[in-house]
């Protein structure tokens, strides 16, 4: 019976994980051979620490006479048994579900998220098994003791819950981002369980680490952050329930301003991006004489009244403009080269530079 308890000990996770269709931990097909191997480079390598426990609780329960002691055996692996199974609760999911209108798919449990646990798990179980074949099955004081720690888990975190906010009450979650229409607009949805507080919206937003203001991005330039009273909204995506969204704070990076909306509110329309703000300034001023020249018409006058800071940093205008500068004295001498250093291109290029009050005359 011993080899027989430690043989299923070893292949009972594999047949969990295999008739559950899991990949195995290194990105093999099937987890079923993956934990039956115990190599460096399978999913078995990592049942050898909880194996060799559940072996030593073995042995001892087959060779020891003392009753009291062996059922001890069988109430802590019963213990870890029910911890183990308790740490596979996703409680971010469990939280909102049980706090929120979110309504997830089944129960928020994920044993493939950490296979250690379906070891431990199940390696503690045929120990408790063992023990209760043995004669030493846990008393009835012992097995009241067994769901304590893992009940206490489970109260530390949903309890808890609430604690986590930027207020008591008041939990907020980040949900996703994602790129807007145009290049430099992006975009944040944030769960908001309360009424629309300005205050709170904006604290909120500057202790976050989600939330990265776009003077602080090296791709936004202004981002809408949308505060949703509807977690299950978040999680379907919906980005057209606008009856959901609480308020919009809008952020631009030119002014570093944050811009407050109750409701639903468009950041983008009044306010165009770099490269909107190139392409209206290359069609407003056309040269007549390409669109290379038109392109660069376009970037002098956009970068004519920036001041450029010594230091580098994430402003895209700032960013844009300084690698303008620096790479004048090239552009000038390809349309030297390319046209002919006393062709219209290039005397617009010089005439242009020096109008529009660039201390750094171009080569």
């Amino acid at each position: 019976m011993y080899i027989i308890f430690l043989v299923l000990m070893w292949v009972t996770p594999a047949i969990i994980a295999g008739a559950l269709g899991w990949t195995g931990i290194w990105g093999t097909n099937s987890a079923f051979l993956d934990y039956l191997i115990p190599s460096t480079v399978t999913g078995g390598f990592l049942h050898l620490p909880s194996f060799a426990v559940g072996v030593l609780a073995v042995r001892y329960l087959r060779n020891s006479n003392e009753g009291s002691r062996s059922r001890w055996v069988g109430a802590i692996a019963a213990t870890v048994m029910l911890s183990a199974l308790v740490l596979q609760i996703d409680f971010r999911e469990l939280n909102l579900w049980l706090y929120t209108d979110y309504e997830p798919h089944g129960f928020p449990i994920d044993f493939e998220g950490t296979a250690v646990f379906l070891f431990v798990a199940s390696d503690a179980f045929w120990v408790l098994i063992y023990a209760i074949a043995r004669g030493a099955a846990p008393s009835l004081a012992q097995s009241a003791l067994a769901p304590i720690i893992p009940v206490a888990v489970i109260a530390f975190n949903v309890l808890g819950y609430q604690s986590q906010g930027v207020e008591p009450g008041h939990v907020f979650h980040y949900g996703y981002s994602m790129r807007g229409e145009q290049q430099g607009q992006d975009q944040a949805w944030v769960y908001t369980p309360t009424a629309y507080d300005e205050a709170l919206f904006r604290k909120w937003l500057e202790e976050s680490e989600q939330v990265r203001a776009p003077w602080n991005s090296p791709t936004a330039q202004h981002l809408a952050v949308y505060f949703v009273d509807s977690m299950d909204s978040i999680k379907r995506l919906g980005r057209d329930d606008t009856e959901h969204v609480v308020a919009t704070l809008c952020l631009y990076e030119e002014d570093r301003s944050v811009v407050a909306h109750e409701g639903m509110a468009d950041c983008f329309s009044t306010r165009p991006t770099l490269v909107q703000r190139v392409v209206q300034l290359r069609d407003q001023n056309p040269t007549g004489l390409g669109p290379e020249i038109d392109q660069w018409y376009a970037y002098a006058l956009l970068c004519a009244d920036v001041s450029v800071p010594e230091e580098r940093d994430e402003v895209a205008i700032h960013s844009a403009c300084r690698r303008f500068l620096e790479r004048q004295a090239d552009f000038s001498r390809s349309i030297q080269t390319q046209f002919g250093p006393d062709s219209d291109h290039s005397r617009f290029v010089r005439e242009e530079w020096t109008a529009l009050g660039f201390r750094k005359s171009p080569e």
